[in-house]
């Protein structure tokens, strides 16, 4: 295992694909900080707050991309073959690309928020929320991290084509964010609107409260919710938003998603067939 990875990682620092990703994420959050503190200067209540866990968002779509192109080149290059025939175990290869990836998403989050943190705390100060909220929130961002990489190694180490494993990976990250976006703007719906009315006989405009016929209640509302938690691309929104209600139950459903997309991997992968 140590020797797979000490490869991984000698290819990943010659990765132009890692080191251009990583750079797009460190401007990005020096970016949003420097906007924060512009809004700020024109009277609006902005904070170190404000975008800090958009990092969520951007590293999950460049993870998709980066498990892809990265692990898949060993089967394009006959390196995942070479492995075998060499003698090591298929289940420690697995497991090898899989902390590999990993690692790259932690890599990533850590560089986004260390740059917002030295180019926000000075020009905006602190955080506004408290540091256990904050703590909390960066540790269900991690393991969320860690089942998109199970999820995306499970793709790519089952599929032989660099291609094809590359454009599943970024539909399923596109497709969760849309269902993610989807439900929470079911769940944003208010109860009630307002209608106004305009009265004939004195010429004024009366305004009631009516039932909003969009709005999700009862059962529906729960599967919704229940959804909105367990889909990876609901707790990108809701911790790229910093409006999680419950981090630690997205932490639970994180970690229930890499237990399940690990075994299933490694028990296919076993048993496959490498051309």
């Amino acid at each position: 295992m140590r020797n797979l990875l000490s490869a991984n990682f000698v290819r990943l620092w010659r990765s132009k694909f890692f080191w251009t990703g990583t750079i797009f994420l460190i401007i990005m959050s020096m970016y949003m900080q420097i906007k924060n503190y512009q809004e700020s200067l024109q009277g609006n209540s902005t904070s170190l707050d404000t975008g800090f866990f958009a990092y969520v968002l951007f590293v999950s779509i460049l993870l998709s991309a980066f498990c892809a192109l990265f692990t898949g080149t060993e089967y394009s290059d006959g390196t995942m073959r070479n492995k075998i025939i060499i003698g090591h175990k298929r289940s420690r290869i697995y497991l090898s690309n899989l902390l590999t990836c990993i690692s790259v998403s932690f890599i990533m989050c850590l560089l986004s928020m260390l740059t917002a943190l030295c180019v926000g705390v000075p020009l905006l100060g602190f955080f506004r929320s408290s540091v256990n909220d904050i703590v909390v929130l960066t540790v269900s961002a991690f393991v969320l991290m860690t089942a998109l990489g199970a999820l995306f190694i499970c793709i790519v180490m089952l599929c032989q084509s660099k291609a094809t494993s590359a454009v599943a990976c970024l539909l399923l990250i596109f497709t969760m964010l849309f269902a993610g976006a989807f439900i929470n703007a079911k769940l944003d719906e208010p109860e009630y609107q307002q209608n106004y009315t305009l009265s004939n006989s004195q010429g004024v405009i009366e305004n009631e409260m009516t039932k909003n016929p969009n709005y999700v209640e009862g059962t529906s509302r729960k599967i919704y919710e229940f959804l909105y938690d367990f889909l990876p691309g609901g707790q990108i929104i809701q911790l790229s938003g910093m409006n999680a209600s419950n981090p630690n139950m997205l932490s639970l459903y994180s970690g229930l998603i890499t237990v399940i997309s690990t075994a299933a991997g490694l028990l296919v992968f076993r048993r496959k067939d490498l051309k």
